[in-house]
């Protein structure tokens, strides 16, 4: 295609705009526009720039311009009826002309669709956003048109229905002498260069995305098994997900509906009145029942429908969009639902495999059915369910929950959502995601509640991981500066006071008093260093290193201690192989975990501790696990035991746990609870091995080199 051609199928923008003086309205086509001058902008700009910086400026400007190129490639393919999409791709320099935004000249252009590869650039001249930034700022070392590079990304992007990316490679306001831009794919996220917290974050992102598509994945096949249409819509209508019965019923093809507005999917006069865009509207108070309502093929043809939609919300609340749920009334439409007994197969057998719980419940909460997912999920065997209750089963309680929302389903007909927990018998707190959904019956009247269950535990618990993260950052940095502020002062008391009661004879009482002062000093002194080390812990040197053996040097540590005195102290030496770890800091680990095992203790408990090493069950880690058979932990603490400044001692820091998680995550590895109330405690290291060492390999070590004599299991030591 000649870029420097006219859109086959171009608009008359002149024609579509209008100005109404007497109604204090400007418009292009439908919609309303608002006449601001470039200086006005500018002084927007400015602001963004006092009030956020300039990177977080320039940040909101381009997402300020991404949000106005899509709604504007939005109406050309929806309210201007443009069906040629490179003709409509060029259309957008075209309206930032007429909106004196820039005269934007195309100089190349390359799209292949077979190959999927896709590159366009040009210039642009008279950039309002180059002339104010000038202005405003003089020149400047990064590209300053941030909200040319959004609206062009924006725009592309919604026109060609795949993620492009457009980069400003010559800015004016840069002191370069023109500007010029570049449109191709976005690159995916490469989060290795991403700061930790955020490199984190992006993964808890990306194992969430992913168990979301599987989800839908899965739902989409038992949605076209019974012969129901499923779509999605992000929170401007644009279509971002459609499955197969969609494709049948209406005629589009994924590629020819993804990233275009449901307009398309609605006759004239329905669009004329904006029926898609209240129904989203509307959707932002909860689930939309859309009765019977006509919709329109890929054909021109109508087909009547009945269903409704519910709204898909962020963790803020926010409407993200809607999932779209519809039955075809037309007899003759493909993929409906024959009421054969293969068909019934084939749905049981669908919802048998869906990664969650489906159950089937009575207006008191009493389970009729449920499906595999739901009994692995709660531990149920095989056999009836009748009677089971669903507060029983997932909130652990003996009466239905006060907030239980199953009243909207069955009073309100309307989808409802919670998310209940309970304490495990092993003291393990669960989180479930509940959605219930009406059932009724041929006249209507809704008889039962179709149960939706998801396990979200391993979810809740990175959200928490994440945000205690976040935490000790903050909190490590104040800790920091405390201890600095505080540690020199306190040497400088200890050794005025150790003088002073040096020039007392032996025997004053004020000498007594003054070597209590300097012992109060002495533990100031410890939490001091404390919180220097949970704050700026020092860097790992890892060198490969036998676990038993630092296990061996730990015992041999504490044995000299009087704190050990009337402690069974025992160490089995596992077969784990060598690991990169700092022997130093792992020593300091396990003697924490060690002494805080010994002052759990209670008269009466039994004094045993045992410290052992080996291999995890999946071979990828070696272990060290200290337990002790005293009170354990409470399950109300268990969640908080690593957080800083917790502790359930009389004296203590409440750091030394803390301390514990950081070295042992900057090893790489993971450290946990375990343990019942009443049955003791014990807490789990776990290091990565080196690469390509399993549990089985041997290593090339001294202590490989013993006797073929010598036992390989584990070897019990007392202390």
């Amino acid at each position: 295609m000649d870029p420097h051609a006219p859109p086959r199928e171009g608009l008359d923008l002149a024609s579509l705009f209008s100005m109404d003086p007497a109604k204090g309205r400007i418009s292009l086509g439908r919609e309303r526009m608002l006449l601001v001058s470039a200086d006005a902008m500018g002084a927007l700009r400015r602001e963004l720039h006092e009030a956020l910086g300039s990177a977080l400026a320039a940040e909101v400007l381009f997402r300020f311009g991404r949000r106005c190129g899509e709604e504007e490639a939005e109406r050309i393919l929806g309210e201007h009826g443009v069906d040629d999409r490179e003709a409509a791709l060029l259309m957008g320099p075209l309206l930032h002309a007429f909106e004196g935004v820039a005269l934007v000249r195309t100089t190349r252009l390359r799209s292949d669709p077979a190959e999927g590869s896709f590159y366009m650039e040009g210039t642009w001249e008279g950039s309002y956003e180059a002339d104010q930034h000038l202005r405003l700022f003089g020149a400047s070392e990064e590209p300053v048109c941030r909200t040319l590079t959004g609206y062009a990304t924006g725009y592309a992007t919604v026109i060609l229905g795949r993620e492009l990316l457009c980069r400003e490679t010559a800015c004016r306001g840069r002191g370069d002498p023109g500007c010029a831009w570049t449109i191709a794919p976005a690159p995916a996220p490469e989060p290795e260069h991403l700061p930790e917290e955020l490199r984190t974050a992006y993964h808890h992102l990306e194992q969430r995305i992913r168990g979301q598509q599987e989800l839908f994945r899965s739902l989409t096949e038992v949605s076209d098994a019974i012969g129901t249409i499923v779509y999605t819509v992000d929170e401007r209508g644009v279509v971002t997900s459609w499955n197969r019965t969609a494709a049948e019923t209406f005629g589009f093809a994924p590629e020819q509906i993804l990233g275009r507005h449901e307009r398309l999917l609605f006759p004239g006069d329905r669009v004329a009145e904006r029926e898609p865009e209240h129904l989203l509207e509307r959707c932002r108070q909860g689930r939309v029942e859309e009765g019977v309502r006509r919709r329109i093929r890929a054909d021109g043809t109508e087909f009547r429908v009945r269903g409704g939609r519910s709204p898909v919300r962020g963790a803020d609340g926010r409407l993200l969009g809607a999932t779209v749920v519809l039955s075809p009334l037309s007899p003759d439409l493909p993929g409906l639902p024959t009421g054969s007994p293969e068909a019934e197969r084939t749905l049981k057998a669908l919802l048998e495999n869906v990664p969650a719980g489906i159950a089937l419940a009575t207006a008191d909460q009493k389970l009729v059915e449920c499906n595999r997912g739901f009994r692995e999920m709660l531990g149920l065997a095989d056999g009836p369910i009748e009677g089971l209750s669903c507060y029983a089963l997932l909130a652990g309680v003996g009466s239905p929950c006060t907030d239980c929302p199953s009243h909207l389903v069955f009073e309100g007909g309307i989808e409802a959502r919670c998310r209940p927990s309970f304490v495990r018998s092993d003291g393990r707190r669960v989180y479930f995601d509940l959605r219930s959904f009406p059932l009724r019956n041929s006249e209507g009247k809704v008889t039962h509640e179709l149960k939706y269950v998801r396990d979200v535990t391993p979810e809740v618990e990175r959200e928490r991981e994440f945000e205690d993260h976040r935490r000790l950052a903050v909190v490590g940095e104040m800790a920091a500066r405390v201890a600095h502020e505080v540690k020199n002062p306190l040497a400088g008391m200890r050794g005025a006071l150790q003088v002073l009661a040096s020039r007392r004879p032996a025997g004053d009482p004020e000498k007594e008093i003054l070597g209590e002062v300097v012992a109060h000093i002495d533990r100031l002194d410890v939490t001091v260093r404390d919180l220097l080390s949970f704050s700026r812990p020092s860097q790992a040197r890892l060198e490969p290193t036998l676990p038993a053996d630092v296990g061996e040097a730990v015992i041999s540590l504490l044995r000299s201690s009087p704190e050990i005195d009337g402690v069974d102290l025992r160490f089995e030496r596992g077969a784990a192989p060598e690991v990169p770890l700092d022997r130093q800091q792992m020593v300091q680990v396990l003697t924490n975990l060690l002494q805080n095992a010994v002052q759990s203790l209670r008269p009466g408990d039994d004094r045993t501790i045992l410290l052992s090493t080996g291999v995890t069950a999946d071979g990828r880690s070696a272990e060290f696990r200290v337990r002790d058979r005293g009170p354990g932990i409470p399950p109300s603490a268990r969640s908080r035991v690593f957080s800083p400044f917790f502790t359930t001692k009389a004296r203590g820091t409440g750091l030394g746990l803390a301390i514990c998680r950081k070295i042992v995550e900057r090893h790489g590895g993971r450290i946990a609870s375990e343990g019942r109330p009443g049955e003791g405690a014990a807490f789990v290291v776990e290091l990565p091995l080196r690469q390509g060492t399993t549990g089985d390999q041997p290593c090339r070590n001294a202590a490989n080199d013993r006797s073929p004599s010598s036992s390989p299991r584990t070897t019990p030591t007392t202390a």
